[in-house]
């Protein structure tokens, strides 16, 4: 077993933020296609659960990346290539949501209260490090 160094500021069985940032995006992507791929062959049957797993990964990524601002140079290539990638992403989602048009009420509220937390979200600046304007 290795020994953890005890200056690390990651707490035991928790993923760097680099990695676990790296992580969410690729399992949102993933998401993204196999949700594009339903709305183009007409198979809307379970999309909600893939529509929360990608706003929720993403919003997990939102976090790592939070981590990686708080704990390096916020304007630093990786950091400001992180934050493209992560609204490149939920820009996705969004567009995804716009693509499902469905008649049934409960995937519409729920994708509504997800395009409302996206949003939301999205607008908001990382609190200990603003983002460039």
């Amino acid at each position: 077993m290795s020994e953890r160094n005890p200056d690390a500021a990651i707490p035991p069985g928790r993923a760097e933020s680099s990695i676990a940032f790296t992580r969410a995006m690729g399992a949102v992507e993933t998401r993204c296609a196999q949700i594009r791929t339903a709305i183009a062959l007409g198979k809307l049957d379970g999309i909600e659960h893939l529509f929360q797993h990608a706003g929720n990964v993403w919003l997990a990524g939102r976090t790592a990346c939070r981590h990686l601002h708080e704990r390096g140079n916020a304007q630093s290539p990786y950091c400001v290539s992180a934050r493209e990638l992560l609204r490149s992403n939920g820009t996705e989602i969004l567009k995804l949501i716009d693509l499902a048009t469905t008649e049934s009420t409960e995937l519409q509220g729920i994708l509504r209260d997800l395009r409302e937390t996206l949003t939301r979200v999205m607008k908001e600046q990382f609190l200990s490090s603003p983002e460039p304007r």
